[in-house]
């Protein structure tokens, strides 16, 4: 189902991937931005965690470090570990981030309870961490709804997904 699909009043867990569309300006960019403007509007409650807004600002950093030195994602993230400095340059990644906060969104904890849940996902649906962390916290949240591009969570049969086009 579409990002458009999701309907009025839904409580939505937001994946990385839909606000990275907007940001790296992906060929679903359009899509993310209507879909964090419905959230923005509170037209849909956007509910995600303290794991998602860690990778929109960690990849944000070494993509920032990555334009800046024109260097390639994997040395950016080596200059940036090696001459601290480099973040003297930086700007973006925490505008962003900051932008993210500013959405009237719900930010769930990670907590050990939700790290055993997500070691048991990860097996049962065949995700890397992240996505079963995402699924736990959905699960003991009672959150059905996910906007997420990531085709690996299609695999997970009591989710309903939203971002596939």
């Amino acid at each position: 189902m579409k990002l458009s699909d999701i309907p009025t009043g839904s409580r939505v867990f937001v994946d990385a991937n839909v606000p990275l569309a907007v940001i790296f300006e992906e060929k679903n960019a359009p899509l993310a931005e209507d879909f964090l403007g419905r959230i923005e509007s509170e037209e849909i409650v956007g509910v995600t965690s303290v794991v998602v807004i860690n990778e929109i600002f960690h990849r944000s950093l070494i993509a920032e470090a990555y334009r800046l030195l024109g260097v390639s994602p994997p040395i950016a993230l080596r200059k940036l570990k090696k001459e601290p400095e480099v973040f003297l340059s930086l700007n973006e990644s925490w505008e962003v981030v900051n932008d993210l906060l500013k959405l009237p969104l719900t930010i769930y904890q990670l907590d050990i309870d939700t790290m055993r849940s997500a070691l048991h996902y990860s097996k049962r649906f065949y995700l890397l961490s992240n996505d079963a962390t995402h699924i736990a916290l959905m699960a003991k949240n009672g959150i059905q709804a996910m906007a997420s591009f990531d085709h690996d969570l299609e695999r997970v049969d009591f989710i309903e997904l939203y971002g596939q086009a």
